[in-house]
């Protein structure tokens, strides 16, 4: 019987095999769409004792991707945002990407990234964009031949910057999947499991992030591209420094999907205009908070607190926007004030003040002009401090930039102060 048995499987037929790997094709536009949830709960223990907070993120993505190039040892693409949302415990937190293409490439294994559009991005954020260099087209490593009865180790490092949106060095993502099966549709379904390891690193503060869950990931075997992921798990995080610490654990969904964006529905959406939300910037040392479209970021100053903008200008010369706080004792604010509005000059002459107003209080404005660059300046006086905004750019950079002043004026107002109904 133990003889029949093994008869019988010797004869059996080899299981089918199905060709899921994934392939870049030139001049094939790509849209990929991201809505991903991360919930949990944060434990830091500082010197006075441990403080429990709730945290929530959630992002939504929507790119383009398409490749120029692609040869044995290089490739050149492009990556379009049409969105970046990131919400942090409801707070909007929009990088400064939208609207943006950025050109990637790669050669002899050496990866570079530049914004195509030739504006103004902050290094850091370039340097994060080159970490999900892996992700432009939505590549994975994936065998050519694959079958239901063999499950096979899968290397997910192309894509885990980008499906998880990590801010720290990716340390491996590693897992195994196995082929579910192969519609009538030429679509092969793959399910298994990854396991993400990141390190980060945040002042003097180190701790180690693991992301643990089920994978599922669609195969357009015609097209040789991915259709769909979805990765859902658990997260923790541990580390920290001396006597501080750091430990969280929570829960995150991440659903992907990607279409040919040169027809349909896909077409339509990828040309949709970028949208550029408002996010609140508390300026907590100096006390004023300052709501700004998500294309204004922050930069490093000398003192106050300084803002360029990705879609004023260009890299050489864009649009910049400055928050100075000057504290002043309360019985001295009035004189202050007065010698602040004499000393504003333009091109060494006394300048044409005007009153101007905002949740901040009176003040005075007046535009300022020196060697091509225009500078429009603001004075409010607190009761116990000057507040000074200067808007600064070439004329043409700055009218653009004049038309969104008014309601960031409408927005600055001292920290704590309710809206302005």
């Amino acid at each position: 019987m133990i003889l029949a048995a093994l008869l019988a499987v010797a004869a059996a037929p080899a299981a089918d095999t199905v060709d899921v790997s994934v392939r870049a094709t030139v001049g094939r536009p790509l849209l990929v769409s991201l809505e991903a949830e991360h919930e949990g709960n944060v434990t830091l223990t500082l010197p006075t004792g441990p403080t429990d907070r709730r945290l929530s993120v959630r992002r939504s993505l929507r790119v383009v991707d398409e490749f120029q190039r692609v040869e044995e040892d290089r490739w050149e693409a492009t990556r379009r945002f049409v969105r970046w949302f990131r919400e942090e415990d409801g707070a909007v937190r929009d990088p400064e990407a939208n609207g943006l293409t950025f050109r990637f490439q790669q050669r002899d294994g050496r990866g570079d990234v530049q914004c195509a559009d030739d504006r103004a991005i902050r290094t850091e954020f370039l340097d994060r964009l080159l970490d999900q260099i892996g992700s432009v087209g939505l590549y994975l490593h994936l065998p050519s031949e694959a079958t239901a009865l063999e499950p096979f180790a899968f290397d997910g490092s192309s894509v885990a910057s980008f499906l998880l949106g990590l801010s720290g060095e990716l340390v491996d993502a590693k897992g195994a999947l196995q082929l579910e099966g192969l519609d009538e549709a030429g679509l092969a379904t793959l399910r298994g499991k990854l396991l993400v390891r990141e390190r980060q690193e945040q002042g003097t503060l180190r701790f180690d992030s693991r992301y643990d869950g089920d994978l599922t990931v669609v195969i357009d075997t015609t097209a040789h591209r991915v259709a769909r992921i979805a990765y859902r798990g658990r997260s923790s995080a541990a580390g920290g420094e001396g006597s501080i610490g750091v430990d969280a654990r929570g829960r995150f969904t991440i659903e992907v999907e990607a279409a040919d964006a040169s027809k349909g529905e896909a077409a339509e959406a990828a040309d949709a205009p970028a949208v550029q939300r408002d996010v609140v910037r508390a300026l907590d040392g100096l006390g004023v908070t300052v709501t700004l479209p998500s294309h204004w970021f922050p930069v490093d100053t000398e003192q106050g607190a300084g803002f360029v903008s990705s879609l004023l200008g260009d890299d050489e010369a864009g649009a910049y926007l400055e928050v100075f706080r000057l504290d002043v004792p309360a019985d001295q604010v009035d004189a202050a004030y007065r010698r602040a509005r004499e000393s504003v000059t333009g091109d060494g002459e006394a300048a044409t003040l005007e009153d101007v107003r905002s949740p901040l209080g009176h003040g005075v404005k007046t535009m300022l002009s020196l060697d091509g660059l225009f500078t429009h300046v603001e004075i409010y006086p607190l009761p116990t401090a000057l507040i000074r905004v200067r808007l600064q750019g070439t004329e043409d950079v700055l009218d653009e930039a004049l038309e969104q002043y008014e309601s960031i004026r409408a927005s600055l107002r001292p920290i704590g102060a309710a809206p302005e109904r």
